[in-house]
């Protein structure tokens, strides 16, 4: 049983890649006098590309490569039994 699990977390976390996409926002305020004339918020964001087709990204983030990945771990678990 501990094998099987071992072999299922090894696969997840070999699959398990995050890119994240940071936002924040920036505000700009114009005021005259103390009297607020406008207020602007921009939304700025830091978008992560992929520049190559590693086959780690296409095992994680295409269809074909998820059902390879399932394929796999159930190969590997009626392997253990």
């Amino acid at each position: 049983m501990a094998k099987r699990l071992l072999l299922v977390l090894v696969f997840s976390l070999a699959v398990t890649i995050v890119s994240a996409n940071e936002c924040y926002y920036k505000t700009e305020t114009i005021s005259e006098n103390g009297v607020v004339k406008s207020v602007k918020e921009i939304k700025i964001c830091e978008e992560t590309t992929q520049l190559n087709n590693s086959f780690w990204y296409n095992l994680a983030y295409t269809s074909e490569g998820q059902k390879m990945f399932w394929d796999i771990v159930i190969f590997a678990f009626t392997m253990t039994q």
